[in-house]
């Protein structure tokens, strides 16, 4: 299955719970005129609004690059949830649901939605929610460039995260020898 967001409508998510707190690791600043993007955002414990929530999810401008950006992207997903999760009345709201409805692509029926909310409210609550990202390095290609992903570091993390182990252990089917 599959879940695809709009990301455009995010001001108006943000807008309509009022603004999500978190804490900013550095002071993000870039400008680029052609691309009227502006993002001046400072170190420190933040409100996240409306207008300068699209400069947090999009600010790339670090060593970290895209990887650094993608951390952000998943500190505000969790900032958001529990924001969204405070706001009890939101999530029955019919005008929040019909713009969610307006900014979600999925091939969920309406009851396995409800059903993974519930669901990861249950896990929000114990403090149960995860993220990771894929290891892996930049490489370009005809100067464009992309994640390649480590598989064998993709694979530790899934048998930690999924299945929660934490080292691997070698088995060796090998016979010993014969003590003589």
């Amino acid at each position: 299955h599959y879940i695809k967001v709009d990301l455009n409508g995010v001001e108006s998510l943000v807008e309509s719970v009022g603004g999500v707190p978190l804490f900013v690791e550095k002071d993000l600043i870039y400008h680029d005129n052609a691309a009227d993007l502006h993002i001046d955002i400072k170190k420190g414990q933040q409100v996240i609004t409306s207008e300068n929530v699209s400069g947090y999810l999009r600010f790339r401008h670090d060593k970290k690059g895209d990887i650094g950006r993608i951390n952000r992207q998943q500190t505000f997903l969790r900032a958001f949830s529990k924001r969204l999760l405070e706001e009890k009345g939101l999530l029955k709201s019919t005008q929040f649901l019909n713009h969610l409805k307006d900014m979600v692509e999925t091939d969920l029926s309406i009851p396995q939605l409800l059903s993974l909310s519930v669901q990861f409210s249950k896990a929000h609550e114990k403090n149960n929610v995860h993220t990771a990202t894929v290891p892996g390095a930049v490489t370009l290609d005809n100067n464009v460039s992309y994640w390649t992903p480590n598989i064998s570091g993709l694979d530790r993390i899934i048998e930690k995260e999924f299945f929660g182990f934490d080292e691997v252990v070698s088995v060796s089917t090998r016979e010993k020898p014969a003590e003589e």
